[in-house]
């Protein structure tokens, strides 16, 4: 005899039309098709696979202690020189008049502008800084100055040093250091060179 209702506990469903059935009934009242005495075959289901696809990471962006989102290095980028010497660079300076000390704080500014990079603090370079000053007396110069102590402390943190001097600081040193026979903005350079030489030393040590 033809198969034409499954069980469902004690109701049977006709398979020919999908009506409901009483348990012991031989024809589907609706359509008239016999019913079976043995109940349909149970339907196997949907196999679940215990294969559980591994999903990658979510990469986590570096977070100051602001709560800024900042991208830090990663590995292959460029190296930073992190043995600058003060004192080469003086000398080399008073050699060339000047010339090379315009260079080397202006190579300066341009790796601490990739180290300390999604700060939301960008300024210019220190070349166009030394030209902007050349034009305002030196005021562009002053607040350049500034500003570069400031992002140098600010960025600090972010590569795990402390830095105690800051834009403040250099200003100082500039200024009213200019009166202790002219040695204030020695020290401010010094400074710069000191802080940026440990915070390229802390970025390679990321990039390795």
């Amino acid at each position: 005899m033809l198969d034409v209702s499954h069980r469902k506990g004690a109701i049977m469903f006709c398979e020919h039309c999908g009506s409901p059935i009483l348990d012991g009934a031989k024809f589907c009242p609706v359509c008239g098709a016999p019913v079976s005495s043995e109940p349909a075959a149970p339907q196997p289901g949907p196999v679940q696979s215990h294969d559980m696809q591994v999903q990658p990471s979510p990469v986590v962006s570096q977070t100051d202690p602001s709560g800024a989102h900042r991208a830090g290095p990663g590995p292959g980028a460029h190296r930073m020189d992190s043995d600058r010497s003060f004192v080469k660079i003086l000398l080399l300076s008073f050699v060339t008049l000047g010339i090379y000390g315009i260079y080397a704080l202006n190579k300066i500014s341009q790796d601490v502008a990739v180290m300390c990079a999604g700060d939301n603090d960008e300024i210019p370079s220190y070349l166009k800084a030394f030209l902007l000053s050349l034009i305002t007396f030196g005021i562009y110069g002053i607040w350049w100055t500034y500003r570069f102590g400031n992002r140098l402390q600010n960025n600090a943190a972010r590569y795990g040093l402390i830095f105690t001097e800051n834009g403040t600081t250099l200003l100082l040193w500039q200024l009213l250091g200019s009166l202790l026979c002219g040695i204030g903005p020695l020290v401010a350079f010094y400074l710069i060179v000191k802080n940026v030489n440990a915070l390229s030393a802390a970025y390679n040590a990321q990039t390795a």
